[in-house]
């Protein structure tokens, strides 16, 4: 039977498995419909080049893996019976792993490093996979969010993994698993998917280590599923997703003090608060495991250097402590991991050590772009800031205070905005009252879309808040930080503005002529030598920001090139044009 095919499209692409059907049942142990479409486009001689083929997979595959996020009115139902819905999380998540084949004992086999915690974490994960991949090890790091394209969250050798793997390993997952449900809702869900797509990669790719970072809690997270980690690590802990973990930090310390195991050491910061540290070490002692308490960074021994990180702010001196301690310890018990003997190498914990060459490298060059992270363009000056806690903005301040004199460092005409999001259910009178000390000539709040016009197949599609809701508390913001004005004569001239989207705060910023919001744009924005914006608040907005900064990022075309493009190369190579631009920079 032969099909005439004048011209295919992506769309046409998928309705195509629709005819395929005539070629027998689908079902277990046969091909499945998205298969047939792709044999048939092969066979049939399809007028798609090679890289046009891997554009639709792979942009079919982030629509595919959007349509399992859970839209606005689900995500309300499940905070209100969230503990029914967390405690079937880790049920769930290996249920769906045993369909692809990957059991308890297999996973089992895979040396994981798993890093809980409120903030911090995903900094603490960047380290650890930055030390050991110096020290020569295939690396895995499973992390969330992603910033700009969802690829970043499984990465290999510190790389995201690239387009043709991400749909490869994708489609084999999926379709695994979508032949094999019970019924229209038997899917896992979008991070549930990721979670178990990871640990396929991971597995698949033979990865010396597996540094997970958990996504929410630690409990009842999808990566609890864990059961033999090979140490755990529990970064800063602090107020946060209240509405899923409780109000108290005894609460949030509880959830994240779930990844414990019996006989895994676990290593903390040691600016803990006093009563979360009381309830991780009651866990640690309940599940027969040791807690640790990593030493300060000053102490370990440096050689005589200076102490320079990739990462800024002295809360990443926290971070880089326990990643060292976590790595340390993995180093030094890598050969019986796998054994069933705990009587593993313990005595060195949580005391400093003399590190290695390896571990300086590691620590000077890691990068974990949107946190501390400055770009620069022409006139302009971003500082990129995911800080999303009552702590970690008071630390984002601290540090864009500090930075912010040197940049730039000659007597011009500057003009300061804040760019400005929160999501979930976070305090944001308190956030906006320490960012009310700061000296901004302009104000602006926007939602997290990058367009108004977002499309199912973007990476950054997000279907958990309608984008209605976004607007709404967007102009909660602007409603509060203008009555904080009214109590400041200094600042009620102060531009205060709300934005639908990220492009159009970004036209008004600079100032283009097709702007919407033209009329106000100020003469002092217009006529500035030099522009400072920090963004903060949310780690999506981050995302978006650096996507409209550079669309290409934000493209889901295969490139064509070899090459991996990476947030690290985006760091590194396009937005690296002075010396303060780097994300460490001290």
């Amino acid at each position: 039977m032969i099909y005439d095919v004048p011209c295919i499209n992506c769309s046409t692409l998928i309705r195509l498995s629709r005819v395929l059907k005539k070629f027998g049942p689908i079902g277990r142990g046969s091909l499945s419909l998205r298969t047939r479409s792709y044999l048939f486009c092969t066979l049939y001689n399809c007028k798609m080049n090679s890289t046009r083929a891997l554009n639709c997979q792979y942009e079919e595959a982030v629509k595919t893996l959007n349509s399992l996020q859970s839209n606005s009115v689900t995500v309300e139902l499940v905070k209100r019976h969230k503990n029914l819905r967390m405690s079937n999380n880790i049920t769930e998540t290996q249920k769906y792993l045993n369909r692809i084949g990957i059991t308890l004992n297999v996973l089992d086999k895979l040396p994981v490093i798993h890093i809980a915690g409120t903030k911090g974490k995903g900094s603490t994960c960047a380290f650890v996979e930055s030390i050991l991949r110096e020290h020569g090890l295939k690396t895995g790091f499973y992390s969330s969010p992603h910033l700009v394209a969802v690829r970043e969250r499984i990465r290999i050798n510190g790389l995201p993994i690239d387009k043709r793997e991400f749909s490869h390993y994708f489609w084999d997952v999926y379709d695994n698993l979508y032949e094999q449900k019970s019924d229209e809702k038997d899917m896992p869900a979008y991070f549930k998917f990721l979670t178990i797509l990871a640990f396929k990669v991971f597995l698949k790719e033979d990865v010396d280590v597996a540094i997970v970072e958990v996504g929410i809690g630690g409990e009842f997270d999808c990566t609890n599923v864990l059961r033999r980690p090979a140490v755990c690590g529990i970064a800063s802990l602090d107020i946060d997703h209240t509405s899923i973990l409780g109000e108290t930090i005894e609460e949030i310390s509880w959830h994240k003090a779930g990844v414990i195991k019996s006989h895994v050491p676990v290593f903390t910061v040691r600016q803990q608060p006093q009563e979360a540290l009381k309830v991780l070490y009651e866990r640690s002692k309940e599940k027969q495991s040791k807690l640790y308490v990593s030493p300060p960074l000053e102490n370990y021994d440096w050689g005589g250097r200076l102490i320079h990180l990739g990462l800024s702010g002295y809360v990443q001196f926290l971070n880089a402590s326990l990643a060292l301690q976590l790595s340390h310890y993995f180093l030094k018990n890598r050969s019986n991991l796998s054994s069933d003997s705990i009587s593993k190498d313990e005595n060195f914990c949580g005391k400093p050590f003399t590190l290695t060459e390896e571990d300086i490298f590691a620590l000077e060059n890691v990068v974990w772009p949107g946190r501390s992270q400055i770009v620069t363009k022409e006139r302009m000056t971003y500082f990129l800031d995911g800080a999303h806690t009552i702590t970690s903005i008071q630390s984002c301040i601290d540090w864009y205070e500090k930075i912010s004199l040197q940049v730039p460092n000659d007597n011009v005409n500057l003009y300061k905005i804040l760019l400005f999001n929160l999501t979930g259910d976070r305090d944001h009178e308190v956030m906006l009252e320490k960012l009310f000390s700061c000296d901004f000539d302009a104000v602006l709040f926007t939602t997290n879309l990058i367009t108004k016009n977002m499309t199912a197949s973007s990476d950054q599609t997000n279907f958990n808040v309608s984008d209605a809701k976004q607007i709404s508390r967007c102009q909660s913001f602007r409603k509060y930080w203008l009555r904080l004005s009214q109590e400041d004569e200094r600042k009620k001239c102060q531009q205060c503005l709300t934005f639908q989207c990220i492009s159009d705060a970004f036209s008004w910023i600079t100032c283009e002529k097709d702007s919407t919001d033209q009329i106000n744009v100020p003469l002092k924005l217009r006529e500035a030598e030099h522009i400072q914006v920090l963004v903060t608040g949310s780690l999506h907005l981050i995302g978006g920001v650096l996507s409209v900064l550079d669309p290409t990022l934000a493209q889901p075309a295969f490139d064509g090139d070899s090459t991996n493009q990476s947030m690290v190369d985006i760091v590194r190579r396009k937005f690296t044009q002075s010396r303060y631009s780097t994300p460490g920079a001290p």
